[in-house]
């Protein structure tokens, strides 16, 4: 039985899109590509995105179940504060949806190459 060599049993191996620079005797990884500075501020971004987004969560379902909105207008009853406890919360999530995924296909464009 032949022994395969190293590119018949990894074919995509040499057609690498993000090229690592390896030692041709043990193929061990020397040198990976690094991130640039505009992608690692991507990333600091989202991440300062996630956390003011749960915060941003976190306080507007304590002031709408301690009544501080809906204590500003007047004649709300149980339903119409159900229901504004609803849209504040679809807005917070779809805004969060929104940016996240913007935030990621920034992270994706600068990724290393």
């Amino acid at each position: 039985m032949e022994k395969q060599t190293e590119s018949e049993h990894f074919p995509n191996r040499s057609n690498a899109k993000y090229p690592v620079i390896t030692c041709p005797s043990c193929r061990a990884v020397l040198k990976k590509p690094k991130r640039s500075l505009f992608g690692k501020l991507f990333i600091f971004a989202t991440c300062l995105f996630q956390v003011s987004m749960v915060i941003w969560l976190y306080v507007s379902i304590w002031e709408l179940r301690s009544g501080g909105s809906s204590s500003i207008i007047m004649g709300l009853d149980a339903v119409g504060s159900f229901f504004e406890f609803g849209i504040v919360l679809a807005l917070i999530l779809g805004i969060w949806f929104i940016g996240t995924a913007i935030f990621v296909l920034g992270i994706f464009l600068t990724r290393p190459r």
